[in-house]
This record gives structure tokens, sequence and C-alpha cells, in this order.
């Protein structure tokens, strides 16, 4: 795996020599965490269509200044979906802060996220008033389970 100063040579390299750039590397770049290479993605490459895809890899990996890259750069952030993915992620950091600093309009507390948040051992979203369901009960029961169980 390449570093991240190497991944942004060799981006710069292909597109240098006409070489097409698709939306993949934009993927691989926030996914991995690598700023650099997708803040110059984003200036070469035009706004997503993905509805969200790239922006959800990003919150999944808690890679929070990709999110800020990919949302300066116009793409597409649908938070709700983003936060659940960080959740799920364990980055409970980067799911606080889309929820409640970053686009707190578009903030959605859903029973969806808070089964995500449940499953890494946060119950936190529970003292704000985020709905929960069966979901949310049985990820909390398995990770006390796994926990038992050494």
């Amino acid at each position: 795996m390449l570093g991240d100063s190497e991944a942004l040579a060799h981006l710069t390299w292909l597109l240098e020599r006409g070489y097409a750039v698709a939306f993949g590397p934009v993927y691989a770049a926030d996914h991995s965490g690598n700023t650099a290479a997708l803040q110059y993605l984003l200036l070469v490459l035009p706004v997503g269509i993905d509805e969200n895809e790239a922006a959800v890899f990003a919150a999944e990996g808690g890679h929070l200044a990709a999110l800020q890259a990919l949302h300066a750069a116009g793409w597409p952030i649908h938070p709700p979906s983003c936060a659940t993915a960080a959740a799920k992620g364990g980055h409970l950091n980067v799911m606080a802060l889309l929820l409640e600093a970053q686009w707190p309009e578009l903030a959605v507390l859903d029973a969806e996220l808070f089964s995500a948040a449940a499953g890494t051992g946060s119950v936190v979203l529970w003292r704000h008033g985020c709905p929960w369901n069966a979901g949310a009960y049985a990820a909390a029961a398995a990770l006390e389970w796994l926990a038992v169980q050494g």
C-alpha cells in the first residue's frame, strides 16, 4: 500500500500524462484518510453523483478531515447515514460532530443510529433523546454477551 505522499505523487503523475481518473481513487483516498490525495482529486474531478457513498466511506473510517473536504467541494453529505456509518465504525467522536457541530440542521436521531452506536458499546445517544428499538437492545446485549465470553 502506498503512503499518503506516494499516492499523491502517483495521481499527479497519471493526470499529467493524460490518464483519466474516475471516482474509485476518491473512495480509496477518503476511506484511508489520505486528505492530501483527496483534496487533489476533488480539484480535478467533477462533483460525484454517488449519492453520499464517498462521505459514508470517510465517516466509516473516522476521517473527519475527509468529510470536511468532500463537503467543501460540494459533494453530497447526508449526515444521518454518515453518522450511522461512523457509529458502526466505532468513531463516536465523528458521529457526534456530524450530529451536533457540522450539519445540525440535517441531523436526525433515529433508532438505526442508536443501534449502530449501541453495537460499539455506547448508549450516550439515549441521554440525548434518541429513539431506540429492539435492534439497539439486541446490539447492546450481543456486545455484553461477547464481553462476558472474553
